[in-house]
């Protein structure tokens, strides 16, 4: 598998966080979000722990409703760890839905009152909707 590697990165309650997409073939087939945990103890002025980490996930949330439509919440749900002083999530996108825009679901409707027909969103526009099980497989 070639995969191809892009990353965000913002601000999120004070704590700089690098937001990594995995893709291939066009899918998003991996997540992952990640923040300096030196850095958050620095922002909030004492040592790391769950809490500190709930309090930034939550911002996560946040950011996911307010700014990426959705697109962050099946990252921000990952279980985190630590790694070479970092914080990570880390979710593995098993299907194009799973990080399926939440305005992909939105029903329009126009002024004469019909409703606009919505095609099925894919991490790739213009085709339906696919596992990516066959797209994460080695190629040997």
């Amino acid at each position: 598998m070639t995969a191809e590697v892009t990353e965000q990165s913002g601000e999120i309650r004070g704590v700089n966080v690098r937001w990594i997409h995995v893709v291939a073939q066009g899918h998003t087939i991996e997540q992952v979000l990640q923040y300096d945990v030196a850095e958050a103890e620095a922002v909030y002025g004492r040592p790391f722990d769950d809490e500190m980490d709930r309090h930034i996930q939550m911002g996560m949330f946040a950011m996911d409703r307010i700014s990426a439509d959705g697109t962050m919440g099946k990252v921000a749900s990952a279980t985190s760890y630590l790694l070479d002083g970092k914080c990570i999530r880390t979710a593995k996108i098993e299907h194009c839905t799973d990080v399926e825009p939440l305005s992909a679901g939105w029903q329009i409707t126009r002024a004469d009152g019909t409703e606009v027909p919505r095609e099925s969103w894919s991490c790739v526009a213009g085709t339906p909707p696919i596992s990516h099980k066959d797209l994460t497989a080695d190629e040997g």
